[in-house]
């Protein structure tokens, strides 16, 4: 997939609508059936007027005047139900198709984007973008596009009355848009503005809701309600900002058109009188110009919707494109069967933040396949960073990262996942059973192989306790559980993913000091797999055959708060 940044809304909005080119051309047919309806309507009503002006003293067919009106009347029927039917069956898909790739883009974005946004933030984007399109595509078709439609017929059939009625209806159609283009162009930073805002509460809401323990625990329900409040009166100002500038702007919109209408009728009423129009010609150019002005008058007040909508397209567009895509999604696949017993090698492996704070320095060494090793370091000493660099979540470093000689970053995504897993000290599970949890995204394990992972992670005793076992729903982050349940239950599923490279970073940490150790011991006993714990306590130096200590240099003109100087290596 192009990078999103790559790509303008018009560009997005094409390759999604291609994938539907026969339901939308159905939308488009049934919006010109829809503003041929408009003008012919009022024209058989002229056509029947005139005829019965003609007749003198003879009767007037009622079945045919009652059949053509019958007629019109089931055209117009179907026309309108018909829309209906092709909206039910396109504009689901539609949706579904936006959500789909916009969820398939943030997914590969790299895992600095999601750092930096917040998850209530990128969720409530993607509903806004999907929701705005599916409006928008509804303004433009059965709208504007139905609008412009009608205009252009109504002129040609008034140019058969009067040539100079379709100069006019044409020219205050161009001064209407163009008001509504100004309108719109006004309107589009005060909107996205007041979308900002309404993310911003919906992302802090989401935040609040997720840390409600911590809310509770420190009496921050009134503090957070006073921030709610201010954020709410911000979104209400600037939402009547917005809404005055319509209003405004409609005034306008009024003076011309009671100006079109006054003249056109003024003018028919005073060709009636001197014999020039008949009454058919009065009837329809009445009818029109008021089904006209009142069709306008509803597209200035679906302009309001479009331009709001529009508004939060843009703005969550803007957070959606940002981020850079994951490095390692682009790379082409090879044969992960030949990596059965990789090695791993580090030369002069080179880290800093993008604030250029450096965590690791010239760091080199090397991992035989199948070596049980304790990575030792302080606290905040960068072992977590050079785990996530492992597995591929940091990018940007200087030096090389070998597996049997192949360059890390050469590796795609799903190679590097089947081969090297880490499990973290917090790992956030899904809200699920357990089973979901300790088997997901793995559909080639065996009833042996997940009987396996639970007793080497120590699963298998507090589950066995629970009622409904493996099928026991966790609730959100694993409410129902303790950090150390949690804590196995992550390892679980890392064991029965089977990488080749294991890395645990303080992965036991929430486990009593007996289970902890008998964990680890398990984990080691698993052959043709390299284990990597990374841990600042020693109690595990008689457990792990190997030992590699990460000592923290510290230099006071670069200390930073995630990491107090800079990493070595000291085997």
């Amino acid at each position: 997939m192009e990078r999103l940044s790559n790509l303008n809304l018009h560009k997005i909005f094409l390759t999604i609508i291609k994938k539907q080119k026969i339901g939308f051309s159905l939308l488009i047919v049934t919006s010109c059936f829809g503003a041929i309806q408009q003008c012919i309507t009022p024209w058989i009503m002229r056509y029947i007027i005139n005829a019965m002006s003609l007749v003198k003293n003879e009767p007037i067919s009622i079945g045919n005047s009652v059949g053509l009106f019958i007629g019109t009347f089931a055209v117009s029927e179907i026309i309108i139900r018909s829309q209906g039917v092709f909206i039910a069956l396109v504009l689901p898909k539609f949706k579904s198709n936006i959500k789909d790739y916009f969820i398939n883009a943030v997914l590969k974005k790299n895992y600095g984007y999601f750092l930096g946004a917040m998850p209530g933030s990128i969720i409530q984007k993607i509903n806004d973008f999907t929701s705005s399109s599916e409006r928008i595509t509804q303004i433009v078709i059965y709208n504007f596009f139905t609008i412009i439609l009608s205009i252009l017929l109504t002129a040609s059939l008034l140019y058969s009355i009067e040539p100079i009625y379709s100069f006019i209806v044409v020219s205050w159609f161009i001064i209407h848009v163009i008001t509504i283009c100004f309108r719109l162009k006004k309107s589009l930073p005060s909107i996205q503005s007041n979308n900002e805002i309404h993310s911003s509460i919906c992302g802090n809401l989401c935040d609040l809701i997720t840390r409600i323990v911590s809310v509770k625990t420190f009496f921050g329900t009134n503090y957070e309600l006073k921030k709610l409040k201010k954020d709410l009166l911000n979104e209400e100002l600037s939402s009547r900002r917005t809404q005055l500038l319509f209003e405004k702007i409609k005034v306008v919109q009024s003076v011309f058109s009671l100006l079109f209408i006054l003249g056109l009728i003024l003018h028919q009423i005073n060709g009636f009188n001197i014999g020039k129009y008949s009454v058919g010609d009065f009837v329809f150019v009445f009818f029109v110009t008021f089904n006209l002005t009142n069709y306008v008058w509803f597209s200035s007040f679906q302009l309001t919707i479009f331009s709001r909508e529009l508004g939060t397209l843009k703005a969550s567009y803007d957070v959606l494109k940002k981020g850079e895509v994951d490095p390692f999604e682009a790379n082409k696949g090879c044969n992960v069967g030949s990596f059965l017993e990789p090695n791993l090698k580090l030369n002069n492996l080179t880290y800093a933040f993008p604030l250029g704070h450096k965590v690791i320095n010239d760091l080199s060494l090397e991992v035989n396949f199948g070596e049980k090793i304790l990575l030792h370091g302080n606290s905040g000493s960068g072992k977590s960073t050079l785990a996530k660099i492992l597995v591929g979540l940091y990018s940007g470093f200087s030096g090389e990262i070998l597996i049997n000689e192949k360059k890390l970053n050469e590796f795609s995504r799903n190679e590097l996942n089947q081969l090297i897993i880490l499990v973290e000290q917090q790992t956030m599970l899904f809200n699920r059973t357990i089973r979901e949890n300790i088997c997901y995204s793995n559909t080639n394990y065996t009833k042996e192989s997940l009987e396996r992972a639970l007793h080497i992670s120590g699963c298998d005793n507090f589950i066995n306790s629970l009622s409904n076992g493996l099928d026991t729903k966790i609730g959100e982050n694993g409410l129902v559980l303790s950090c150390g349940q949690i804590q196995r239950i992550s390892i679980a599923r890392a064991v029965l993913f089977n990488p080749k490279i294991l890395i645990l970073d303080e992965s036991t940490s929430g486990l009593e000091k007996d289970l902890e150790k008998q964990v680890l011991s398990n984990l080691v006993t698993v052959s043709n797999q390299t284990l990597l714990v990374i841990s600042h306590s020693k109690d595990f130096l008689s457990i792990l055959p190997r030992t590699i200590n990460l000592a923290t240099q510290v230099n006071n003109n670069n200390v930073d708060f995630y990491n107090k100087g800079v990493m070595s290596c000291q085997n």
